[in-house]
């Protein structure tokens, strides 16, 4: 299994690693946070495999640089999201304040781009509402 000979691999080449820096403790810190932002980059689809590649470095799973910037990036996308559909709905005329909240209150960007879609297809923002309750199950 691709697994378990990575893990396997990953094992042998931290113990080879923790005995060349056994006395330099502070370079073999460095040494394991920048391991750990590899990992992260190479496997972030295999959340378990990253977790056993972490225990086997010695630490916790750490939210890493890496996760902090997806999740930025992701807020990001979605201000600007909720943006792009309020502009849209704008075109048709005066948002409704309980209309704006809810669309400024959603964070799945996936609810956000079918919003944009609804938004981009509706006639009015009556439309918009009604086509929104339609799929809001889905949301």
């Amino acid at each position: 299994m691709k697994i378990k000979a990575l893990q396997e691999e990953c094992d042998q080449l931290l113990d080879r690693l923790a005995e060349a820096l056994a006395d330099k403790p502070a370079e073999f810190q460095d040494i394991l946070h920048m391991m750990r932002d590899i990992a992260s980059h190479i496997m972030r689809k295999q959340d378990r495999l990253r977790e056993r590649v972490s225990d086997v470095m010695g630490g916790k799973v750490l939210p890493l640089p890496s996760d902090k910037l997806r999740e930025a990036e992701a807020r990001v996308d979605a201000k600007r999201s909720i943006k792009f559909i309020l502009e849209v709905l704008e075109d048709y005329g005066e948002v409704p304040l309980e209309l704006r909240e809810k669309i400024s209150a959603t964070e799945d960007i996936h609810a956000l781009e079918a919003m944009f879609t609804l938004a981009r297809k509706a006639e009015s923002i009556e439309d918009f509402q009604a086509k929104l309750e339609d799929v809001k199950c889905c949301m």
